[in-house]
């Protein structure tokens, strides 16, 4: 019986023993060693921008950066590669965006020759011209930030002057004034402001130019 018992207890602890060390070796499979997952290296790509003319501004992925065009930039990137929306911005010119895809340790270019923008439509008036002012160089130059306004002097109604945003037309204004006379005033912060005396007249296609040259 004893025996017995013995050979009963040996066999239990021979399959305890077993099970211990098929546990012991799954875990080692699956943490141990070199047979774990690695972790995949940080890759690179990278973006050539250039434009013409140069010194737009950049934005990658609605992100503007310091650096204007031309400028190259380093992004990280997927193993398949990374989209990336580029768009160039510069006064004057039509804005160009662009979808450029950028491989691992590779370079993607991007080389545009930017458009001129086409200039507003001239609105109606009745009274244009333009302002200029000397900022101390002995040249005038177009006062872009300039106010104008004209008074009728009978109603004492007056008229603000829409502002010109176009960089080859700076300091032009234009008023939709109806007949009558005016007194026509240019202001510009730092400076005297300038008057003149305007009549508008009756008909179509009726209107008096009148500028100003401002200075200290």
């Amino acid at each position: 019986m004893r025996r017995r018992v013995s050979t009963l207890n040996r066999g239990r602890m021979v399959r305890a023993l077993l099970a211990l060390g098929a546990g012991l070796a799954l875990v080692a499979g699956c943490g141990g060693g070199g047979g774990g997952s690695t972790t995949p290296a940080i890759q690179e790509g990278t973006l050539v921008l250039r434009s013409t003319p140069a010194g737009a501004t950049v934005l990658i992925n609605g992100e503007e950066i310091p650096q204007k065009t031309p400028v190259e930039v380093t992004r990280q990137v997927a193993a398949t590669g990374t989209t990336f929306e580029v768009v160039l911005r510069l006064a004057g010119y039509e804005e160009v965006r662009q979808t450029v895809l950028v491989r691992p340790n590779q370079a993607a270019t991007v080389e545009v020759a930017l458009k001129a923008s086409r200039p507003p439509e001239i609105p109606p008036h009745t009274i244009s011209g333009r302002v200029l002012y000397n900022p101390g160089s002995g040249t005038f130059v177009p006062a872009a930030n300039a106010t104008v306004s004209a008074k009728e002097t009978t109603t004492n109604e007056t008229f603000a002057a829409t502002m010109d945003t176009t960089p080859q037309r700076a300091g032009t204004y234009y008023i939709f004034a109806p007949p009558g006379t005016y007194v026509v005033t240019a202001t510009l912060t730092g400076y005297p402001p300038q008057t003149a005396n305007v009549t508008v007249l009756s008909g179509e296609d009726r209107h008096t130019d009148v500028n100003f040259n401002l200075k200290k």
